[in-house]
């Protein structure tokens, strides 16, 4: 019975992984430094073409800019958390010595 249910729950289960898949990257683009910033300079163009308004561009550029400072704090999240798992392992080869005397 739970192979039938395999079988016929196979394309839902398929849908929702590419879905999750999807998300999870749409997450890493706004989220990514290099991209918002590319994004920044977009609309800096626009705004100096005139193709959109002064309160646009303003509004635009605060919700880039908080997206900017989130991707910082998250990458220094990430680094701080590399440096502690570090100095776990540093921790541990210092206990790590061996006594054995060879002469």
């Amino acid at each position: 019975m739970f192979i039938l249910d395999d079988i016929f729950l196979f394309p839902l289960k398929g849908v929702a992984y590419i879905a999750q898949k999807i998300a999870e990257q749409v997450e890493l683009e706004q989220n990514d430094e290099t991209t918002v910033r590319k994004k920044l300079l977009e609309l800096q163009l626009l705004y100096e073409m005139d193709e959109i308004t002064e309160e646009e561009y303003d509004r635009r550029e605060a919700e880039l800019i908080r997206r900017l400072k989130a991707a910082k704090l998250r990458a220094q999240d990430d680094l701080d958390e590399i440096d502690d798992v570090d100095e776990i392992d540093d921790a541990d080869d210092v206990g790590d010595t061996d006594n054995t005397d060879v002469t």
